[in-house]
């Protein structure tokens, strides 16, 4: 009887164990109903502040490894730029953009951080822009519940929402949160 407890009280542990370790995030969106262009050619600006940077090391990699892999997935070429402002002065990004050429810009950035005792939380927004058309043409917010795999979060994230609001066809792969 005390062997049975002692395996249902462990059990509970793991369990909570695990779920500390992993986070949720939240996405809210918006997507012009003319819009209905299809994505070929995507270039991303990212400029993911300290949210997807932590003690176990840089996850913008992670991110943009992700992104990208999933973009290539269903067939969407992707350049990404991560901006420094210690290099605001030299940066080149029209250049970039120009000789890229592509059908959207994405531009990602860090607003907001969080930390507490046991929890913290990144807000991002995430704005799509058409060049044709000149306009914002899909917003979301991204709130990451951070953990130490928050690079694949924050993809999966994204990746997902702009699946669920066909920005991107449904053939792209999601990357899995963790």
């Amino acid at each position: 009887m005390f062997l049975e407890k002692m395996k249902a009280v462990i059990a509970t542990v793991v369990l909570l164990a695990v779920g500390g370790c992993t986070s949720s995030s939240t996405t809210q969106s918006s997507k012009s109903p003319q819009y209905t262009a299809t994505l070929t050619k995507l270039f991303v600006i990212t400029n993911m502040g300290n949210g997807l940077r932590t003690t176990f090391g840089d996850e913008t990699d992670d991110f943009i490894a992700l992104s990208k892999s999933s973009l290539d997935s269903c067939g969407i070429k992707s350049e990404f730029h991560t901006r420094d402002d210690k290099l605001a002065l030299k940066d080149t990004l029209s250049q970039q953009i120009a000789q890229f050429g592509p059908d959207a810009v994405l531009e990602l950035s860090w607003t907001k951080d969080v930390s507490g005792r046991a929890t913290h939380v990144v807000n991002y927004t995430a704005n799509l822009y058409d060049p044709k058309s000149r306009s914002v043409v899909w917003t979301a917010t991204i709130t990451l519940n951070q953990h130490y795999k928050a690079g694949a979060e924050m993809a999966s994230a994204l990746i997902g929402q702009m699946k669920k609001d066909a920005v991107l066809g449904a053939s792209c792969q999601t990357p899995k949160a963790s």
